[in-house]
C-alpha cells in the first residue's frame, strides 16, 4: 500500500506541474507561469494549459480572482474566456484545429481590477507527426514517473527499515 501511495504522489505531483512546455515571464514584479501538457502541442489534440502567478522575488503564489485569457493566430481571436482562480490555479482545455504560431494573452485580475498581463506564443505541429506528440511523448512520461514513485517509494521504505531497526537496538 506505501509503495502505490508514493506512485500515486510523485504522479499528482507531475502532472500538476505540468510535465511538457511552457513559459514563464517577468513583468511588473510577477513571474507569471504558463504551461501546457505536451511538449508538442498538435493540432487536433486537446491541450491542457494552465496560468499561475507569483511574487517573481519570493517565489509566493500572488492573489487573484480570474485569468482573462485570448487565443489569436495571425491577429484573428479565435477564442477567449475569463478563468475564475481555483485551489491550485486556474487551467483550460483548448483543441488547436490547425498548425501554426498561436498567440496566448493572459491577464490576471483582482476583482475588476488588472494586476498584470502579457502574451506567450505556441507553435502548434501537425497532428500527423506522432512520433514527436500523443502517445509516444505521453507514454514516456507516465513511464519516467512510475520509475521515479518505484525509487521514491524504495527510498522509505529503506530509511523506515534502518529506523525502526535502530530503535530495537536501543
Amino acid at each position: 500500500p506505501q509503495h502505490l501511495v508514493s506512485v500515486f504522489l510523485v504522479l499528482v505531483v507531475v502532472h500538476a506541474h505540468g510535465i511538457g512546455g511552457g513559459q514563464d515571464k517577468i513583468v511588473n514584479g510577477y513571474k507569471i507561469d504558463f504551461s501546457y501538457d505536451t511538449f508538442f502541442p498538435a493540432a487536433g489534440e486537446r491541450i491542457l494549459m494552465g496560468f499561475g502567478l507569483s511574487n517573481a522575488s519570493t517565489g509566493n503564489a500572488a492573489s487573484y480572482s480570474s485569468v482573462w485569457t485570448r487565443i489569436s493566430k495571425g491577429g484573428e481571436l479565435l477564442f477567449s474566456t475569463g478563468i475564475a482562480h481555483d485551489f491550485g490555479g486556474s487551467g483550460l482545455s483548448y483543441t488547436f484545429a490547425e498548425p501554426g504560431k498561436y498567440n496566448i494573452e493572459v491577464d490576471f485580475y483582482d476583482g475588476a481590477k488588472k494586476i498584470v498581463g502579457t502574451d506567450f506564443s505556441v507553435n502548434v505541429t501537425s497532428s500527423d507527426s506522432e512520433s514527436v506528440s500523443g502517445i509516444g511523448s505521453d507514454f514516456t512520461i507516465l513511464l519516467f514517473a512510475f520509475a521515479a514513485g518505484a525509487i521514491a517509494s524504495w527510498l522509505l521504505l529503506t530509511l523506515r527499515r534502518k529506523t525502526t531497526t535502530q530503535r530495537r537496538k536501543r
